[in-house]
């Protein structure tokens, strides 16, 4: 496990540097895009050992995107193709706004 400004990565499988060097840079151009800052949380990064499946790629990012917590998961045939569709999640999520108010009792400490 690395950590880079925050953002702690995890790898499972057979992952290369090049291939989360990719996805963190494709994950700081979605949180730039959408007017953040750079995100903070876990990124998991993993390639499925297993040869026949569709879709070997995975990545799951637990995050802090504006002040709001985000969770994405993500699956895919390669790296690039989750990359660009955690960029695609993670912009369309920090740009929908928080419309609900949370519940007094999670935010009246004196009740």
């Amino acid at each position: 496990m690395t950590t880079r400004d925050g953002l702690r990565v995890r790898t499972r499988g057979e992952v290369g540097e090049e291939a989360v060097a990719h996805v963190l840079a494709k994950l700081d151009a979605a949180c730039a895009r959408a007017g953040a800052p750079a995100a903070e949380g876990t990124l998991t990064v993993s390639r499925a050992k297993v040869s026949r499946t569709d879709r070997p790629w995975s990545v799951t990012a637990v995050l802090l995107v504006a002040g709001s917590f985000t969770v994405v998961h993500v699956t895919a045939a390669t790296a690039w193709q989750a990359a660009a569709r955690l960029a695609d999640q993670v912009t369309a999520r920090a740009a929908r706004p928080r419309t609900h108010t949370p519940p007094p009792w999670r935010t009246d400490a004196g009740t």
